[in-house]
């Protein structure tokens, strides 16, 4: 009995020092939830401080994310609108390119133009003035065969008068007669070349008061025309 007394004794002494044990842990839990709930409502009231301090800012920040939509349209729209107008302006340049290829162009074949005219006009001059040398040739071999024409009559004359030759007047004759004929047609080629010299004049007038249009003249390179071969034709003979 009395070591069970003894035992009783040891746990009422233990069950007494745990509940004192228990009774400082519940102290202390208490005490610390309490810190606790205090820290929580300190955080509380903070949270709600900076909820306050918050809603202005965002108010702020609708209207600022209200705002960048409408700037982002904005920008959508300026973008767009940029677009169409560099391909309006690319449009421009590609025209403006066109325009200034066509412009070279021109400039070219009226470049051409001026060239073939100023060979053109060489031409004609040279040709008359071998025409002018020709008409001068002429004249003095026109002259010439006149005055073998007069010696002829003043010999026929002579020998009609000296000695009447019935045969060497038939002769004679002949001769004179294709004397006649040669200054004739002397005479026709010397006219032909007076009207071929008429023509290249009125031809190099007519070149040098013509208006050149450098977007629809073709150019050419063939000698102007002229008509001196029955000159050749009667030199050649």
């Amino acid at each position: 009995m009395a070591s069970k007394a003894s035992d009783f004794e040891i746990f009422e002494k233990q069950f007494a020092e745990l509940v004192a044990e228990f009774q400082q842990l519940s102290e202390r839990q208490r005490s610390m939830f309490e810190e606790k709930c205090s820290d929580m409502n300190l955080k509380i009231v903070e949270l709600e401080r900076e909820q306050l301090q918050i809603r202005p800012i965002i108010s702020s920040y609708s209207t600022l994310q209200c705002d960048y939509l409408e700037l982002q349209e904005k920008i959508t729209t300026s973008t767009e609108l940029a677009r169409r107008e560099a391909s309006r302006l690319e449009g421009e340049l590609r025209r403006v390119e066109k325009c200034a290829s066509a412009g070279t162009e021109l400039r070219e074949r009226a470049r051409l133009a001026a060239a073939a005219h100023a060979r053109e006009r060489r031409l004609v001059t040279a040709e008359l003035h071998d025409t002018a040398l020709e008409i001068t040739h002429l004249k003095t071999l026109n002259s010439e065969l006149q005055y073998r024409l007069s010696e002829a009559a003043v010999k026929i004359k002579k020998e009609s008068v000296e000695n009447f030759n019935y045969e060497v007047l038939m002769e004679t004759k002949a001769a004179l007669e294709a004397e006649r004929n040669t200054t004739s047609r002397l005479e026709q080629a010397l006219a032909t070349a007076v009207a071929d010299n008429m023509t290249l004049a009125a031809q190099i007038h007519a070149i040098d008061n013509k208006e050149v249009m450098c977007s629809e003249k073709t150019v050419t390179d063939d000698a102007v025309p002229t008509n001196i071969c029955p000159l050749d034709l009667f030199l050649a003979e």
